[in-house]
């Protein structure tokens, strides 16, 4: 079993009892929830493959021998998600410069590398249909899906409204765009920064 610091870019979890894959997007603390559920029997994660002989881990193409399992998607909170990548964004970077603010990461999210700027609904898009984990709720919901108790609890942003609430209402409404699909197709849609809720909110202290 491979070792938390050699997981970077594994997106898949088997669980060959249950005939289910488990795909987990950039922005869901993936190392935890991977760690939590790959320590039962009959469950590993892999790297996604881009063919049935070679591997690519940017990918979510499915291999032949899982194409007939049942397909479960973790997803997030837009929101949350993206301060998530933010904090990987500025843990990752090499150089020595002052760390990225929100605001000037939502402005640039679109012209990224593909693990920050794809909305999980355009990362899973060659995995449909799919169940949904919810990251909210993940002990709720892997128990609904796999049929197995596993007790998950993360961290999140409880003060991600105020923290959005600092940024301008034009960036808050590209942001609603952005997020748009994600925000209907996952069941967040209540509570998104609509545009007229960002004219209200944007740009304060």
């Amino acid at each position: 079993m491979l070792q938390p610091a050699e997981l970077n870019g594994l997106n898949v979890i088997v669980l060959e009892p249950e005939n289910l894959l488990i795909f987990t997007p950039t922005g869901v603390n993936a190392d935890a929830i991977h760690s939590k559920i790959c320590s039962k029997q009959g469950s590993y994660w892999v790297i996604g493959t881009n063919s049935i002989t070679w591997a690519d881990e940017a990918t979510t193409r499915i291999p032949v021998k899982w194409m007939e399992y049942r397909r479960a998607l973790v997803v997030r909170n837009p929101y949350t998600r993206l301060l998530n990548l933010l904090e990987e964004y500025n843990q990752e970077r090499d150089d020595l410069a002052a760390p990225v603010d929100l605001a000037t990461f939502s402005n640039d999210i679109g012209r990224l590398n593909w693990n920050y700027a794809e909305t999980i609904n355009q990362w899973a898009a060659s995995v449909q249909p799919y169940e949904i984990i919810r990251y909210e709720s993940l002990s709720k919901d892997i128990k609904r899906v796999t049929g197995r108790a596993c007790r998950i609890a993360l961290s999140d942003y409880g003060d991600w409204l105020q923290r959005y609430s600092r940024l301008n209402p034009d960036l808050l409404i590209y942001l609603y765009r952005y997020f748009s699909e994600d925000l209907i197709r996952y069941g967040y849609n209540d509570i998104a920064i609509t545009p007229t809720r960002a004219r209200l909110l944007g740009g304060k202290q």
